[in-house]
């Protein structure tokens, strides 16, 4: 999977995923969930995929162009 022009692992692809489902089951605004989910990874690539997704949502993408 590719986002934001990060390619990321099959693992990665399985954390964003999973982390993206408890985040939207939360009821926290999308960015600021996103941006404390990449704080909490350890992996740099997926942090950095988190931040890349939360500057995105706010420049007014939804969030599966976001993905995309």
């Amino acid at each position: 999977m590719e986002v934001g022009g990060i390619r990321l692992t099959r693992e990665e692809t399985a954390e964003l995923t999973g982390r993206l489902a408890g985040l939207s089951a939360s009821g926290l605004a999308l960015p600021d969930g996103l941006r404390a989910l990449g704080a909490e990874v350890d992996r740099p690539r997926l942090r950095r995929t988190f931040s890349e997704l939360a500057s995105a949502i706010e420049r007014g993408e939804p969030l599966d162009e976001a993905l995309g």
